[in-house]
């Protein structure tokens, strides 16, 4: 923690970024940016001096980013509809501004877990807090989940974002309550968060939230002794029978909604699941059309509307994206730009937080690692159904979530290099 005084203000502001990201990402409307963008103003004035400290692993990743934005900059290029296009390129942008972001976390806050960690304590509140719009009054109808958690910004985000916060939270949960009142504590807010997550009841936060569980005890079996598993245990199953016993919650609806989207694809509602699925017939179509670089960025709309027209597509429904990262990068971005975005924007990342679990020595070294490779799991399967690279609340998550962890992986390798010098 930086020493309190006037003169430390830009590392208490970047210390305070850090601690209101996860409290308000998950709920407030533009949450995520707020954060993000105070951190890209402080690194540009006063995070370039720590760019020589940068280790090749992180220079690489930000020279992968590059790549991205570089390989996306062609298909706008030869794109038609440039108003659509470059609001699209702003988007890709944030994987540029992530740098002087990560400079100024590097320069002023050696240890970032433990402002993300205190901020993570209090995201469960903050995102029922914010789904409820302040309202309590329905709160025991939420929590029991017969009453879905609209948000205050967006019931996807805040499902979403909710549930990979309380992976976040659960991590920290098995690596750092060696106590039976943090223990507790921890077990009680890491439920809230998945009372959340069901309540809110999106898509791919309720896919999500079992595949984090299992990647987080994976990867830290070695850390789970008997203490956790009783509370948790305990935890979850009271999540698993409240969803068993009231037979109208809302985990039960949006399961049976999917699933009769999926049977009958002329199921009404515009963005179903059967509507996705002529969506991505769409999108392979129009790879068909232009595999190397796709029809270009901010043009899918116009070119799903020439389909219908030609009396190709079987949409019902025409919308700006594809509403999946995979088939939205291939049809407007192509080839190129679909392998740019995987190999630059997940499994880079995704290595480095692979490798550095394999080596980690320390259980901060552990929680870091774990969390860049839950960031990455999290927002692919995020993209399975909804394309986030169109949200800049999701973006800017995903990149802070990112530079957090890099942050702390760099801080923490530098500190196991630094000589120790005797007292």
């Amino acid at each position: 923690m930086p020493e309190f005084s006037f003169r430390h203000w830009p590392a208490w502001s970047v210390w305070l970024a850090i601690f209101l990201f996860p409290v308000f990402a998950a709920g407030a409307k533009g949450g995520a940016s707020y954060p993000f963008a105070w951190l890209v103003l402080m690194g540009l004035v006063y995070g370039w001096r720590s760019w020589p400290d940068l280790a090749a692993w992180e220079r690489r990743l930000f020279a992968g980013f590059g790549m991205l934005f570089a390989a996306v900059l062609v298909s706008f290029l030869v794109g038609d509809d440039m108003r659509e296009g470059a609001r699209r390129m702003e988007k890709y942008a944030t994987f540029l501004f992530v740098l002087p972001a990560y400079l100024a976390v590097r320069r002023f806050v050696n240890e970032p877990g433990r402002p993300f960690l205190a901020g993570l304590l209090l995201a469960p509140l903050g995102a029922l807090g914010f789904g409820l719009g302040w309202d309590f009054s329905n709160i025991f109808a939420v929590l029991t989940l017969r009453q879905r958690l609209l948000g205050f910004y967006d019931t996807i985000i805040l499902g979403n974002i909710a549930g990979l916060m309380t992976m976040f939270l659960l991590a920290a949960v098995l690596l750092f309550a060696d106590r039976w009142r943090t223990l507790l504590g921890g077990s009680v807010l890491v439920l809230l968060g998945l009372l959340v997550v069901a309540a809110a009841a999106s898509r791919n936060g309720l896919l999500f939230a079992p595949l984090g569980m299992a990647v987080v005890f994976g990867m830290l079996y070695r850390h789970v002794n008997r203490r956790h598993g009783i509370v948790l245990a305990a935890a979850l199953l009271f999540l698993a029978g409240l969803v068993a016993v009231s037979p109208d919650n809302v985990v039960v609806a949006r399961v049976g909604a999917a699933i009769s989207h999926l049977t009958d694809d002329k199921a009404k509602g515009d963005f179903n699941v059967g509507s996705r699925f002529e969506m991505w017939r769409d999108s392979v179509t129009l790879w068909r059309e232009a595999p190397v670089f796709g029809v270009g960025v901010g043009d899918f709309e116009r070119e799903t509307e020439r389909l219908m027209a030609e009396g190709r597509s079987g949409s019902t429904v025409v919308f700006g994206h594809a509403h999946s990262i995979y088939f939205d990068a291939l049809a407007t971005t192509g080839a190129v730009g679909l392998a740019a975005m995987l190999w630059f924007a997940f499994w880079r990342p995704f290595r480095v937080g692979w490798e550095a679990w394999r080596a980690a020595a320390t259980p901060w070294q552990t929680f870091y690692a774990v969390g860049m490779v839950l960031a990455v799991v999290g927002f692919l399967v995020f993209g399975l159904t909804e394309a986030w690279f169109s949200r800049n609340p999701m973006v800017r998550t995903y990149l802070m979530c990112l530079l957090i962890m890099m942050a702390g992986l760099a801080g923490e390798q530098g500190a196991a290099e630094r000589p120790h010098r005797p007292a």
